[in-house]
């Protein structure tokens, strides 16, 4: 499971890669190992650490991903099953999304076998 966030729509430039959600761009993405993308690009380093206590591609059939974008911050934080596994915080990324008010978002998923 991939599943991100981007602030474009297709007729704002938004480009999707066919294969994978977190080769789109602009976007917001965790893969299916748990990592942040920002437009293509995994994020590394101590400020970004994949989700805590599974991998996306360990999910289970009933399991409920939330992922939460903190507008005010820009921070992104990823649920599972009521439980925090990872909370990127928009200060540390190098282009955190910015959201102005009545701004449309579209959510990204990917999934694959």
């Amino acid at each position: 499971l991939e599943i991100g966030i981007t602030g474009c729509g297709p007729d704002d430039g938004f480009l999707m890669h066919r294969a994978y959600a977190v080769l789109s761009h602009p976007s917001w993405v965790s893969s299916d190992y748990g990592s942040l993308w920002i437009s293509g690009r995994k994020q590394r380093g101590d400020d970004f650490q994949p989700w805590k206590d599974l991998v996306p591609k360990c999910l289970r059939p009933g399991d409920v991903v939330r992922l939460v974008l903190y507008v005010d911050s820009g921070d992104l934080e990823i649920f599972v099953n009521g439980a925090s596994q990872a909370r990127w915080l928009g200060e540390k990324m190098p282009k955190k999304l910015v959201v102005s008010e009545g701004q449309e978002l579209f959510g990204l998923v990917g999934l694959r076998r």
